[in-house]
């Protein structure tokens, strides 16, 4: 997925949704811009910004993210926007990010699809594979050598 200028994303979404914009300088800028006048948003405006943040977050399209909303209102369960956060959460990018083995969710994303990690003993390239409790998450032996895991 191709993102533009993350600064300008990120002050339009009002949310340090990049790993480059979690920073004090940004997090400063934002108190003074959100001091001086900003225009009232409509319902619409509202909701497309939190859906913007949620895409931006995890990385995923505009396609993907519809059909995580398609799956969760097919199964008619109560509290939908909850469900919907947990199927993006059972990720294997997120739960690469959540367990420590990467720093940035772009990270373990890429590490991900380079095939660095084994999901029950088989190497595994899919970013967006739904990962269950049962399941073994492991780094390939002969990945831990590489740059990226000489950290951990």
């Amino acid at each position: 997925m191709k993102i533009g200028p993350k600064y300008k994303i990120a002050r339009r979404l009002g949310a340090a949704v990049f790993e480059k914009t979690q920073s004090p300088k940004f997090a400063l800028s934002e108190q003074k811009r959100k001091k001086t006048f900003t225009k009232a948003r409509s319902n619409y405006g509202a909701q497309l910004i939190e859906k913007q943040k949620v895409r931006f977050t995890y990385g995923i399209t505009e396609k993907q993210l519809s059909n995580y909303v398609k799956n969760v209102i097919e199964k008619n369960t109560k509290n939908q926007t909850d469900f919907v956060y947990q199927a993006l959460e059972r990720r294997i990018d997120a739960i690469i990010l959540r367990a420590g083995f990467a720093k940035t969710r772009r990270q373990a994303r890429q590490m991900v699809s380079h095939g660095h990690v084994k999901v029950n003993g088989v190497r595994t390239t899919v970013p967006s594979m739904h990962v269950t409790k049962d399941m073994i998450i492991e780094v390939k032996e002969s990945s831990k050598s590489k740059g990226l895991f000489t950290d951990f």
